[in-house]
């Protein structure tokens, strides 16, 4: 089994960990999160667009003897698209995705500042893993854990420094402790 994130685009509901079941990833082999996704969603007009955050980086067999291969998986973000550009008519109201303000800030995190995204949206690894197969060590694509305490602060806390950006985040920060001081009194 192994673990994504689930983003929601709505700050108040809180960030989840999924599990995708081993029979999903042995259907799959490689990455099985777009698959389990399109299981999910019960329509032919939707699609799984994936975006590298951080891109897989293919160990060496110096780095496989040294166990090092757990440092080099990527980190993908997977959205459900639909056929239809989602600033269309949806029945017969016009309608919008909201942003992801969470996903946008992990994204500016990797490094990704112009990078936004709209809608909920999971998060997963990927990376090669060894597999020992006949006495010998081959590698793996495969779908690799992730947690939310993996991703949570790289989401909550912009790295956009702008002064107003950087002000509203301490006042916020001040609040919270505030708020914190007195509850525990």
């Amino acid at each position: 089994m192994t673990k994504i994130i689930k983003i929601p685009c709505d700050e108040s509901i809180s960030i989840t960990e999924e599990i995708i079941s081993d029979i999903d990833t042995v259907e799959c082999g490689g990455d099985a999160i777009p698959s389990y996704l399109m299981h999910l969603v019960a329509s032919d007009d939707v699609f799984v667009d994936t975006t590298p955050l951080i891109r897989i980086s293919h160990p060496t067999s110096h780095s496989i003897s040294n166990s090092d291969w757990e440092s080099m998986p990527g980190l993908y973000v997977y959205s459900i698209c639909t056929a239809v550009h989602s600033r269309s008519e949806k029945n017969g109201e016009s309608w919008q995705c909201k942003p992801n303000l969470r996903a946008t800030r992990l994204a500016m995190s990797c490094g990704w500042h112009s990078l936004r995204f709209e809608g909920d949206v999971f998060v997963g690894r990927l990376g090669y893993v060894p597999n020992y197969h006949l006495g010998r060590t081959e590698l793996e694509l495969k779908n690799i854990d992730l947690t939310i305490d993996n991703v949570s602060s790289a989401c909550l806390c912009s790295p956009d420094l702008r002064v107003s950006v950087k002000n509203e985040f301490c006042s916020s920060v001040a609040i919270y402790n505030g708020v914190e001081k007195m509850a525990s009194v």
